[in-house]
């Protein structure tokens, strides 16, 4: 508990997701669980949602869903309460899809317009203030690192002119602090 944050350690009750890497998780408040979907396991790339609220649950669902994801982006989206999913794929492909958890479903949402181009490894952040999230770079299917940013305000995608600064990059994190107004971007790769 250094720091004043007590950590639970993942695993220590039954059941337990299985050992994965390139999965996302996030926080959903409506709910007060973390959500966890997908990644690479020893048996290929998942498409399993698992929830924790202090105790591990397999969270199986109906109907479709986002399938077998690596390498994608998630959030919980404040202004709609629903967790959102976009981009990764199995293996080294990319997809643009963007999906919604509720808890119980998922949603794919069809944006009116044009939207992101399919990508692996990009972030998403909350704008709380604004009703919006901000997706920023990620990787195409090529590998090649993406520069550019777009703004989902839960029915379409808008492009978003980034700083000259900002060069393309790929497995970064992105945070937001809604009482600056400003997004904090830190890390990741580039071309190299």
């Amino acid at each position: 508990a250094e720091f004043g944050i007590p950590f639970a350690v993942a695993g220590e009750a039954a059941p337990v997701p299985p050992a994965r890497e390139a999965h996302a998780m996030t926080y959903d408040p409506s709910r007060g669980v973390i959500v966890m979907y997908g990644g690479n396991a020893n048996e290929g790339t998942l498409a399993d949602v698992w929830e924790w609220d202090g105790a591990w649950r397999a969270r199986p669902y109906a109907g479709e869903g986002p399938g077998p994801l690596s390498g994608h982006a998630m959030v919980y989206d404040s202004a709609r309460s629903v967790v959102l999913v976009f981009g990764g794929g199995p293996g080294a492909t990319a997809t643009d899809a963007l999906w919604t958890w509720n808890g119980s479903a998922w949603n794919r949402r069809f944006a009116a317009g044009a939207g992101p181009s399919p990508r692996r490894a990009a972030a998403m952040v909350d704008l709380v203030d604004r009703g919006e999230v901000l997706l920023v770079g990620g990787r195409d299917a090529s590998g090649t690192p993406l520069a550019d940013a777009w703004l989902w305000n839960g029915k379409a995608w808008r492009s978003v002119t980034v700083p000259p600064a900002l060069a393309p990059r790929a497995e970064h994190a992105l945070g937001y602090d809604p009482a600056l107004g400003q997004v904090v971007l830190f890390g990741g790769k580039g071309a190299n």
